[in-house]
């Protein structure tokens, strides 16, 4: 699909910049924490102190992902350049389903110790070497998306499109609820209620109180909130649709 012939040239170099920026920026991250790994030094290998580390496996995926992201800014693409974008996409993906799997069957396959030994000390309540859930739906979707992002067919193009909303979705999700820990170690959603978050009302409407109409209802509002955003990327994904 040519692109060029339905965006002001302006917009796509723009575009352009955007998706190699954040790539480059992506490729960073995941080099400065395995850099961590690779030297044993644990202030390269969290994102913040208060963190628990970033697996290697993480890191590895994401350099795996800025690369592919990367090489598709090239306006002639070569075959080596398409092969390597697809190798890449697939190895991210299998990562992120075998993870995936463990977390979902309890069975170690041994790929979380593949390059690194962690500690149970330094993973902290995380499992040793192991990414999260959340991380390999989201690296085994984002190998599916990069996968078919060159896509010629219709169903695959629906594919990868559908892909990057998992993505988006797992991440909002994530995001929302991510602040029920801080409410709840440090204030309780006090006082009267100023730093409670929806996740947190959840929380307590369901666990506290027993009122799970009203922890049902904070968990539809939630819904509510992330599928602007949703509706937004499928329509976005539509229009291009309709442009091949």
């Amino acid at each position: 699909m040519n692109v060029d012939l339905h965006y002001p040239k302006q917009r796509l170099v723009r575009y352009r910049a955007i998706s190699i920026g954040l790539a480059v920026f992506a490729f960073c991250i995941g080099g400065v924490a395995l850099l961590g790994w690779i030297l044993d030094n644990p202030y390269l290998k969290r994102i913040h102190p208060s963190l628990v580390t970033m697996k290697a496996n993480t890191a590895v995926c994401l350099m795996l992902v800025a690369v592919p992201c990367f090489l598709i800014n090239d306006r002639s693409p070569s075959q080596f350049n398409t092969v390597i974008r697809r190798l890449f996409a697939a190895i991210v993906a299998l990562i992120g389903l075998v993870t995936l799997s463990e977390h979902l069957f309890g069975w170690n396959t041994g790929l979380d110790q593949l390059l690194f030994h962690e500690s149970v000390q330094e993973a902290g309540l995380s499992f040793p070497g192991r990414m999260g859930v959340a991380a390999s739906l989201n690296f085994f979707f984002l190998g599916i998306a990069l996968l078919f992002q060159d896509a010629r067919t219709r169903r695959a193009f629906r594919v990868s499109n559908l892909a990057v909303i998992l993505v988006v979705t797992v991440t909002l999700l994530v995001a929302a609820i991510k602040t029920f820990d801080i409410v709840f170690v440090m204030t309780r959603g006090g006082p009267n209620g100023a730093s409670s978050v929806i996740g947190y009302v959840f929380y307590d409407q369901v666990f506290q109180r027993g009122r799970g109409g009203y922890g049902a209802s904070a968990a539809v509002l939630m819904l509510v909130l992330v599928l602007p955003i949703m509706v937004f990327s499928i329509r976005q994904f539509r229009l291009e649709e309709s442009r091949r």
